[in-house]
Order: structure tokens, then sequence, then C-alpha cells
């Protein structure tokens, strides 16, 4: 399959693959004054994806980066790929409530329901 494999500084971080999904790279900059309202910025690097046949969100990397770090992608054919570090399952219903749990947590709000 083909998968990617993802180095910081030089070290392999991981090799992402699924034969029926989907993988997501994400390099993440946020300002201290985006929503977060975090006194500082924050870099991440997000690796993650979508298990199709098992209908499950998988991740293989969630880690802080800073400033100079050198992050390396490749795309491999291979036949073996790293295990996810997390694995779960979620309806659309509690993905979307989630989300807006997460959103009314980031802006201050309460959530009241009936």
């Amino acid at each position: 399959m083909i998968a990617i494999e993802i180095r910081v500084n030089g070290r392999k971080e991981r090799i992402a693959g699924i034969a029926d999904g989907t993988v997501d790279v994400h390099l993440a900059l946020t300002s201290r004054r985006h929503w977060r309202k975090d006194p500082k910025a924050s870099i991440a690097l997000l690796l993650s994806g979508m298990d199709s046949k098992r209908d499950e969100h998988i991740d293989w990397a969630d880690r802080d980066l800073a400033v100079g770090d050198e992050i390396v992608m490749r795309l491999v054919q291979t036949s073996k790929v790293d295990q996810p570090t997390k694995r779960s399952r979620m309806t659309s219903r509690q993905a979307k409530e989630s989300f807006v749990r997460r959103m009314a947590e980031d802006l201050g709000w309460k959530i009241h329901t009936k």
C-alpha cells in the first residue's frame, strides 16, 4: 500500500497507511490571538485518518513541535505500517456533540440541555 512516512529532525516519527480509508497530515500553527486564548503560540503535528472498514477514526501522532524543527513527509510503498496510537468509533451525532462541547468550552459558554 501507499503510506506516508513522517520524520521530525531526521528521526522517524511514524509510517501511516491504511488499505481502505484515509490518512491525513496536519501541521498546525496557532497564534496566541487565536480562539484558544493560549498565552503562547502552539505548533503541532497531527497524523490521523479514517478506517472505512471499521468506521473508526485513527491517530498515529499528535505531538508538539518547536521553532526550528524540520518535518519531512515522504510517500512510500510498503506492506507494513505503524500501529495507530488510538482508535475511536463515533457516530455522526457523537462527533457533532463533541465538536460543539469543545467550541463552547473554548468560548467560555455553558451548554444547557433539556
